[in-house]
């Protein structure tokens, strides 16, 4: 049995999933995919932003000493939900002259 399914090594795991879904959440909320349109500007960056960020996830959890299964599917689901949200719809809101609301 690998070291990271039993004691200590479950309770670490476990956090890193519930990371995994806290990170999941917040880029959800920040992108709001659904009402959003798919940004082209800046793609290139966001992509190699979110591929960075992946990368030192999956060597982090690696690294904890985590079976690599574990590892392979944090870093597939992370990649997953920051291709859908970050680098397709991005953050922020690009600001037009109809934005502005006098009321």
């Amino acid at each position: 049995m690998h070291p990271s399914m039993s004691g200590f090594g479950v309770f670490v795991t476990a956090l890193a999933w519930g990371m995994t879904i806290a990170v999941t959440a917040t880029l959800v909320a920040l992108t709001l995919p659904w009402s959003r349109a798919v940004r082209t500007e800046g793609k290139l960056r966001r992509g190699i932003f979110s591929s960075v960020i992946t990368g030192l996830a999956f060597l982090d959890f690696v690294g904890m000493g985590h079976a690599l299964i574990f590892a392979i599917g944090l870093t597939v689901w992370i990649g997953t939900v920051f291709y859908f949200t970050l680098v397709l719809k991005g953050v922020r809101d690009q600001v037009t002259a109809s934005s502005y609301k006098i009321a």
